[in-house]
């Protein structure tokens, strides 16, 4: 209902607004900053402050929802897409409604020259939403890895089945020429490569 110095007030519909401090809502992205009249989900983490007032937080609310979600997607094998917020020497940092992950550089999708350093490649990575799979999920020890390679090896094979599906034999195909050799043309017909002998 109204943002100042302290924080965000919010309606609970209890006798009075709680209060999200600021420290509370470091989750929120600086792209999408809370706007008055935004609907949101807080964790109550005081009953009565010292003015009367429940203290609440949207990162906890965040993380546990995140939490929910991220197990769903373990149990499911559904893809999700994460934000990279730092790399380091071993991968990638990325974010999940709140959650933080690691994509190891083996599970980093794409190839680097052969002449540029592993951690400036990673480096570039960051905030670029990535689309991932869960692969390993502790939440007692908080421990949270993601793929990006397994989920661009998933979305791939989707991609072929969906062309394979579609191909009929003595059709006419438009596709994009992606190697040329003394035994032929290797042509990617938007997924999936075929050779021309």
């Amino acid at each position: 209902v109204s943002l100042d110095r302290e924080g965000a007030w919010v309606d609970i519909g209890s006798k009075s607004e709680g209060i999200v401090p600021t420290n509370e809502m470091q989750t929120v992205s600086p792209r999408h900053p809370l706007q008055i009249g935004d609907k949101v989900s807080v964790l109550i983490i005081q009953e009565e402050r010292e003015d009367g007032r429940p203290a609440l937080s949207l990162d906890r609310a965040r993380r546990q929802k995140g939490w929910r979600e991220l197990d769903e997607h373990l149990a499911s094998g559904e893809l999700l897409e994460v934000e990279v917020t730092s790399a380091n020497r071993g991968g990638l940092v990325a974010v999940y409604e709140g959650v933080q992950g690691f994509i190891p550089s083996s599970q980093v999708a794409g190839h680097r020259d052969a002449d540029s350093d592993e951690s400036d490649w990673l480096a570039q990575r960051k905030d670029q939403v990535l689309k991932v799979k869960v692969i390993e999920l502790n939440r007692q020890r908080r421990r949270l890895i993601f793929s990006e390679r397994q989920a661009l090896r998933e979305q791939r094979e989707k991609e072929r089945e969906r062309v394979m599906a579609d191909l009929k034999e003595g059709e006419i195909k438009h596709g994009r020429v992606t190697g040329i050799h003394n035994f032929g043309v290797f042509v990617d017909l938007g997924g999936m490569e075929g050779l021309v002998p």
